[in-house]
């Protein structure tokens, strides 16, 4: 993948950091990213939250995803599958009351010009 701007490029090292599992440096990345406005703002918001949940920062990333979920668009259709997917797994002790989480939730990526969502 190639960015066409410098804030592309940084998102995409997010990525790969986040696909070596350096979660740590992701999260920086995300959240420098999502402090932004535009279209890779909103990935790395999405992508923030979802690396917020493999930390297990439950509650941080449940309220990512529900800001996301409140702007609507495609980023709010992203944030609602994550959101299933953290209340259809197992009981997780720092979520909300009654809340589950299964598996990883979806990544926000770039194939060529186009976005697209991939599980992790």
């Amino acid at each position: 993948m190639t960015g066409r701007s410098p804030a592309a490029r940084a998102l995409i090292a997010a990525i790969a950091a986040q696909e070596r599992d350096d979660l740590a440096t992701a999260a920086e990345a995300y959240r420098c990213l999502a402090a932004r406005t535009g279209t890779v703002a909103a990935i790395a918001r999405n992508n923030l939250a979802v690396v917020l949940d493999q930390q297990g920062s439950h509650r941080e990333a449940h309220a990512g995803f529900q800001h996301l979920l409140a702007g609507g668009g495609s980023g709010g259709a992203v944030a609602a599958y994550n959101l299933s997917r953290m209340y259809a797994g197992p009981v997780v002790k720092d979520m909300p009351t009654g809340t589950r989480r299964s598996r990883p939730n979806s990544t926000v990526t770039f194939t060529g010009s186009r976005r697209t969502t991939g599980g992790r």
